[in-house]
């Protein structure tokens, strides 16, 4: 595993921002979860339907493709030959139990077949992860000098998950696009991480016609809407979308 240092540094951080008692920093890695939504995905014809939120102007996948190192947080990845790396910050286990990390690594790889993915497992078998070990990842991404971090989980907002702002916020000053998934509440994304970090691309979900779906959460950090049955699926399908195309 390769968390050590990062964990270090993630409770030098939470301290240092809330000053808890050592028993509240123990409950709090061992509670905080994060949990992501799991739908099975359809796959549609033309790639990403993707919907700019403050114009409602519909964005269009273009045609060439670029070789893009990538990485996915999540429940670890099977058998996607996109994949060149797979570590664990939670165990030497890096197989997918759950089946979402999969499914997402393969949103990615039909938006761009060319991408490299380094997988990362932050989530466990039942979809759910300690945000200590999410922060890990993200640290580990960062040095191995991605170019997006694709994040498709949700969990509300805490002072203590606070302390995921600060790294994608690092992430991001580095060059790293963050891509995040909006949450599948239907509520105001304010509410919920990573979808209230400014400074990552906030994905929710819209319908074949790119109006939102009314479990995708919304609000002034949402920056798409991606044709996709859930936000994971969204922002999965976006970071792929951004390999190929980059800002937009």
């Amino acid at each position: 595993m390769c968390r050590s240092k990062a964990y270090r540094e993630f409770e030098s951080l939470l301290l240092r921002q809330k000053k808890p008692s050592p028993n509240r920093v123990v409950a709090f890695l061992l509670n905080q979860r994060f949990e992501q939504g799991v739908s099975e995905a359809k796959k549609r014809p033309g790639g990403a339907f993707v919907t700019r939120c403050a114009c409602r102007g519909v964005v269009t996948p273009r045609v060439n493709l670029s070789c893009c190192a990538r990485k996915s947080i999540d429940t670890g990845v099977n058998d996607v030959a996109n994949v060149t790396e797979s570590v664990s910050m939670i165990g030497d286990n890096t197989a997918d139990e759950n089946g979402h990390g999969t499914r997402m690594a393969q949103l990615v790889a039909e938006q761009n077949p060319n991408v490299s993915i380094l997988s990362i497992k932050a989530l466990g078998a039942d979809g759910t992860g300690d945000i200590s070990a999410v922060y890990a990842a993200i640290r580990y991404a960062i040095d191995k000098k991605v170019s997006v971090i694709n994040l498709s989980m949700s969990a509300v907002a805490t002072a203590e998950n606070a302390a995921l702002t600060s790294i994608i916020d690092e992430a991001t000053a580095a060059g790293i696009a963050v891509v995040g998934a909006a949450g599948n509440k239907g509520m105001d994304v304010r509410f919920f991480v990573p979808g209230n970090i400014e400074s990552a691309y906030i994905i929710g979900a819209a319908d074949e016609d790119g109006v939102r779906i009314t479990s995708s959460n919304y609000g002034s950090t949402v920056d798409f809407n991606v044709h996709a049955d859930s936000t994971s699926e969204a922002a999965a399908k976006f970071s792929g979308y951004y390999t190929v195309n980059g800002a937009v």
